[in-house]
């Protein structure tokens, strides 16, 4: 029994193991480090409850006695909120207003510029004695390294070989270990489900959200202004954990990532507005233009530069065209065709818009077709099923044409529903 039990055990993935440990570790740290989370959630379900009672005899009109809302009140826990705010809205009024006198005080600039000077003197002193040398040295000895001919072709250099043999038994399993994991991880989202649960609770996040919904509850029936900087205060000390837990080298790793985010965004946005000139331009020219210049102009850069942009809109044009194709028998079953139509691609059916036409004109020929009794009945839906893989009952892709209508009349031309299909297979195409 114990040798079956071992080899059990030896089959079970290690990872688990590791996941497993990571969750207790976890717990232990919540029972350890954040003992006052649970005072926390349990203030914040009070504040909840009794918000939501007080909403309820606001909205009701009621007249029965309530205990007064606790979201009001500060928490238990004596916490220093980060950044040294204020408890009360008196308090930081005054300290903000001492903050502007002490910035615009003569006395208190001469004195940062004493330290700046000081630092200045730090920072120069260090950068000419040893970081200028330094530099200076290695791009020396970087150019020595590249007038330096090597003709030993398919050798790896000393240096190479040195890195190969220190990243075969360090960065190399790490990595494979670590994507494995992550592979892991993916494959087995209830641990990363358990940990986000535990380090929410830990950080307070659960607090701050509950929090919030009871102070709304508060606020949308009593309109308490005055009590918006305390749930502000409050919100800052259930931040204090997760800012003091958190080493100050891996905030400043977060904020040059949430730094690089915004710059990308503002970067894409200026790309996207310049992509939306080109577009106008390109819309403004005839159908047939000539690009023209000497040699090295970059011609061929710039009519590249607008096959793609035009391509981008001959997209962005053929998805309006589908949306007002679809409007026109809106009760129809478009994912049936759009699924369909993948199956003939991915069967080498339908490759281009020619092929688009016929596979539909195919598909409606059987449909039109009055079967004198069951038996060729039968026969035109095995040839539907097995040519085309469409099994509907209707041979219209399961649309209910008797009921929404086989045509459409835009009180200018009427069209039925296999044209309207026709030029939407296109478009999805």
């Amino acid at each position: 029994m114990k040798k079956i039990r071992l080899s059990k055990i030896k089959k079970i993935n290690h990872r688990h193991y590791v996941c497993a440990g990571l969750c207790l570790a976890s717990c232990v740290l919540t029972v350890t480090v954040f003992p006052a989370a649970f005072t926390r959630i349990g203030e914040s379900f009070r504040d909840l409850w009794t918000s939501f009672l007080y909403y309820l005899k606001q909205l009701l009109e009621l007249d029965y006695p309530i205990p007064a809302p606790s979201v009001i009140e500060y928490s238990s826990i004596e916490w220093t909120p980060v950044f040294g705010l204020p408890e009360t809205w008196e308090g930081f009024k005054l300290t903000w207003s001492e903050f502007w006198s002490l910035f615009f005080d003569g006395e208190n600039f001469s004195s940062f510029l004493v330290a700046f000077g000081e630092g200045s003197k730090i920072f120069i002193r260090i950068l000419l004695l040893a970081v200028v040398p330094l530099i200076l040295i290695l791009v020396l000895l970087f150019r020595r390294y590249l007038q330096k001919q090597n003709n030993d072709y398919n050798k790896d250099s000393g240096a190479l070989r040195i890195f190969k043999r220190i990243s075969a038994v360090t960065y190399i399993p790490a990595k494979r270990w670590l994507s494995s994991l992550v592979q892991f991880l993916k494959d087995n989202k209830n641990y990363v489900t358990a940990l986000i649960l535990i380090w929410m609770f830990n950080f307070n996040f659960i607090t701050a959200i509950v929090e919030f919904v009871a102070f709304y509850l508060y606020f949308v029936t009593s309109f308490d202004f005055l009590n918006i900087y305390r749930q502000v205060y409050k919100l800052f000390v259930d931040l204090t954990p997760v800012i003091s837990f958190i080493p100050t080298p891996v905030w400043i790793l977060f904020g040059y990532f949430v730094f690089c985010k915004i710059r990308a965004g503002i970067a894409y946005d200026k790309l996207r507005r310049m992509e939306k000139h080109n577009r106008g331009f390109i819309s403004d020219r005839p159908i047939v233009y000539m690009v023209c210049g000497t040699m090295g102009k970059k011609k061929t850069t710039a009519i590249t530069d607008m096959l793609l942009t035009q391509e981008v809109m001959f997209r962005d044009k053929a998805l309006e065209k589908l949306l007002e194709n679809d409007m026109k028998f809106p009760n129809f079953p478009w994912i049936n065709l759009e699924n369909n139509i993948k199956w003939a691609m991915e069967n080498h059916k339908i490759y281009n818009l020619a092929t688009c036409r016929d596979f539909v004109r195919r598909v409606r020929t059987l449909f039109l077709i009055e079967p004198e009794n069951e038996r060729e009945l039968r026969r035109i839906k095995r040839q539907l099923k097995r040519r085309y893989c469409l099994g509907y009952e209707n041979r219209l892709y399961d649309y209910d044409y008797e009921r929404y209508g086989y045509t459409y009349d835009n009180s200018l031309a009427r069209s039925d529903v296999w044209s309207v299909i026709e030029t939407y297979s296109q478009l999805y195409f």
